[in-house]
């Protein structure tokens, strides 16, 4: 979109993308950036790719200006969807934030980040191509022969078509264990500084491996956390300054002449809310998403969830100025905070001289604020009004019941159309807005088959997780509370899962009352109930409430699910087998098959041990054979404190073993998954007088009595018998995620941390 200047006055200049198709979740924006002269725009998308539009040269005859229209440049997938195996949580491909660096040479270079990996890319171009070689053919493949060679030919650069090409330069990955939201390019062009909700990372642009921590705001103790970093950005022209926003509606301006972690901050930036004026919303509403520099470095400008300020930078107390993006919404607080909109993260951004502010909000409005004459206007992005140079008409939000033509009642406005992300060109009045509403066709059709009584029109949603793997959201009428609430997961292309085994793991305990939350099943997803409840945490396990419903959670699970006919023999072997086969001689990355061959990881003469000892361990076996999960980590609890009910989730994995094997995997994995090591085990490892008690609430459940005291000491001895077993299976399990996975994550000490406890363990026993 464009101005033609005077006061105000903004026009249509061209639209980009799906416009009456109906858009694919992976192809909804989640960042743009324009670069530092404006003839570049990147946005980035949710499926993970960066598009490039570079500006028209075509000037206007009639009034001499050049064209505002942006045309494709170069595309390119950015990142990846990956998947954490050992926490049971998908890494989305979702491209948080774009930003480019100061151009150098021929070439542009920008960063790009998804939730945890930061990469730099180099898009260049390529106009010539090299011809006339010797031993090869035209078409680039190696001569047969060059016995009919009778000269040498001297190969030379022609002229060919114009070609764009993308190659990510740096990848800089390991630094943040929680979600990236913000990346900033220090103005001395060789640093940038990367955030995630506790800290902030200051990298420089030539070194991958390592960077430092220059704020940490994580405590001792997590349950004492009471606030999170919500954006961060360095000072335009200052190279020491940088400022980060937090969820208490707060602004610290840091120093790093001053110290090295800046723990103390120069200025904090704050408004006190009157305290009269507190309610239940207050701390959510006032949570900053997002902070921007002026292009002068005076000023700063914050976005709520209500209003957007300008900061002086001389004045802390207060804001210069507070613009009311939409307070007509202040009587919907309670819809919002049930629907999850009240969490919706809007972005802001200054124009080019710094004299206006630009914001998004609801029904695919956007909202500009003039800061000298203190005008604001209203605009709708909507594909009705995309006539070349169409004026867009302001609108206004009325909150009555009669309306004069051209305003929209506050009741009408669309939630689910909102404009989150966009960027004023720097140098020009023209502006790109991203429309992120979007119309999930296929899920209201499955609503309309399980829930053929409820009115669509009143249908509210909660998106989950939207990747290549699958989009799972949370549909409902009044709020997410509701019993006849449901859970679509509608799934996507992903080779690590067996989606048909998986398919018929949710049936058959579905069937046997352990997996109450599936629904239905369609051509390409489940409808399930969903589920309360958090996940289990090592200093919570062994609590007897929570270790007592987890011990007849798996006795029910172990009890009622039948096995199938020709379920007759353990999985264990045929599994282990399975992984040691996809292990590879050699790791493909050095560094990889460096780590594997100074910690002296086994080979396939030690693995064909593993095998045998896995066999003689289960012909000593005398717990029945069941239906076991296989795969009981903490996170696959959901445990319900209000209800004191639990759920197993998560059934990849899921075949026949003794029930030894499952419980034995469960007391491997009461370490947890984040940060141990091997002298994790020795403090977390239950003991032989827990696995006692436990036991008996779990025989309790799984004989319907009490268990005999020679039950009870067979059954110990029997997943004292299984626990090496579940460390051989996770360790070879491990050796293979060191090829396949491309995570942020050690496997190779994993598996060694594994394979190593199964052998103390096995000392032990001897």
């Amino acid at each position: 979109m464009a101005t033609s200047g005077g006061d105000m006055s903004w026009y249509f200049s061209q639209v980009k993308g799906a416009l009456y198709d109906e858009a694919q979740e992976a192809d909804i924006i989640s960042a743009v950036e324009f670069n530092h002269d404006g003839e570049l725009l990147a946005t980035g998308d949710k499926g993970g790719r960066v598009v490039i539009f570079q500006r028209n040269d075509l000037t206007n005859q009639t009034t001499g200006k050049r064209s505002s229209e942006y045309n494709v440049y170069s595309t390119f997938q950015s990142h990846e969807a990956e998947f954490d195996y050992l926490k049971s949580l998908e890494i989305e491909e979702k491209i948080n934030k774009i930003r480019w660096l100061p151009r150098r040479n021929a070439a542009h270079f920008l960063l790009s980040t998804n939730d945890k990996t930061i990469k730099l890319w180099k898009v260049s171009e390529r106009e010539k191509s090299v011809n006339g070689y010797n031993l090869k053919e035209e078409d680039g493949s190696m001569l047969r022969t060059n016995s009919y060679l009778t000269r040498l030919t001297v190969p030379k650069y022609q002229q060919s078509e114009l070609i764009v090409e993308a190659a990510p330069k740096k990848i800089y990955a390991n630094a943040h264990a929680y979600h990236v939201n913000s990346i900033s390019v220090n103005s001395d062009n060789d640093t940038y500084l990367s955030a995630d909700d506790l800290r902030v990372n200051l990298w420089n642009l030539e070194i991958t491996d390592r960077s430092f921590n220059i704020i940490d705001i994580k405590p001792a103790n997590m349950e004492d956390l009471a606030e999170v970093i919500t954006a961060s950005e360095f000072h335009p022209t200052d190279c020491s300054t940088l400022v980060y926003s937090s969820s208490k509606g707060t602004i610290r301006l840091c120093d790093m002449r001053d110290r090295a972690l800046c723990d103390k901050h120069a200025k904090q930036f704050d408004e006190p809310e009157e305290p009269n004026q507190r309610s239940f919303f207050s701390e959510i509403i006032g949570t900053i998403s997002d902070v921007k520099f002026s292009h002068d470095g005076r000023y700063l400008l914050s976005r709520d969830y209500l209003t957007v300020k300008v900061w002086d930078l001389a004045m802390e107390n207060k804001p210069v100025m507070s613009f009311p993006v939409h307070q007509y919404l202040t009587s919907k607080l309670c819809n919002l905070y049930e629907n999850d909109c009240i969490f919706d993260k809007f972005e802001c951004c200054w124009s080019g001289n710094d004299q206006q502010i630009m914001t998004g909000s609801y029904n695919n409005f956007f909202r500009i604020f003039d800061c000298n004459s203190k005008k604001d206007i209203t605009l709708e992005a909507s594909k009705d009004n995309i006539k070349p140079r169409g004026l867009l008409k302001p609108k206004k939000v009325f909150q009555g019941t009669k309306k004069k033509k051209d305003e929209v009642l506050v009741d009408s406005l669309n939630y689910n159309k909102k404009v989150l992300h966009s960027a004023w060109h720097p140098q020009e009045n023209i502006i790109d807005i991203e429309l992120n509403g979007i119309e999930n066709e296929e899920a209201s059709k499955v609503i309309e088959k399980v829930r053929p009584d409820w009115d669509l029109s009143q249908l509210k949603s909660k998106c989950y997780s939207h990747s290549m793997t699958n989009t799972v959201s949370h549909f409902f009428i009044k709020s997410r509370e509701d019993e006849d609430s449901v859970v679509v997961r509608v799934n996507g292309v992903a080779g690590f899962l067996d989606r048909e085994k998986e398919l018929v793991a949710f049936e058959r305990l579905s069937a046997a009352g352990i997996a109450d939350q599936l629904i239905a099943t369609f051509k390409n997803g489940l409808v399930m109930r969903p589920i309360k409840g958090s996940t289990l945490h090592r200093d919570t396990i062994k609590t007897n409430e929570v270790a007592s419903h987890v011990a007849r959670a798996m006795a029910q699970m172990h009890k009622k699910t039948k096995l199938l006919a020709t379920e007759t023999e353990p999985e264990l072997i045929r599994q282990m087998r399975q992984f040691i086969s996809l292990i590879p001689e050699q790791y493909s990355d050095v560094q990889k098959e460096a780590a594997r061959r100074k910690i002296q990881l086994p080979g396939p003469p030690e693995l064909e041990n593993y095998i045998q000892r896995t066999k003689e361990a289960l012909e000593k076996q005398t717990t029945p054979l069941v239906v076991c999960h296989n795969d009981l980590l903490l996170n696959n609890f959901l445990y319900d404190k209000e209800t004191s009910s639990m759920k197993i989730i998560d059934y990849e994995y899921l075949a026949p073993n003794p029930a030894a094997f499952d419980i034995a995997n469960h007391f491997n994995e009461f370490v947890g998954t984040d940060d141990f090591g091997p002298e994790d085990y020795l403090k977390y490892l239950p003991d032989e007088s827990f696995m006692k008690w436990w036991l008996q609430e779990y025989l309790l459940e799984f004989l319907n009595r009490e268990a005999t005291k020679e039950e009870l000491c067979s059954w110990l001895h029997s997943v004292k018998q299984m626990m090496p077993l579940s460390h051989y299976f996770w360790g070879t399990w491990s050796m293979v995620q060191i090829e396949a996975s491309v995570l942020d994550f050690d496997y190779v000490q994993y598996a060694k941390l594994r394979l190593d406890e199964a052998e103390r363990l096995l000392r032990l026993d001897n």
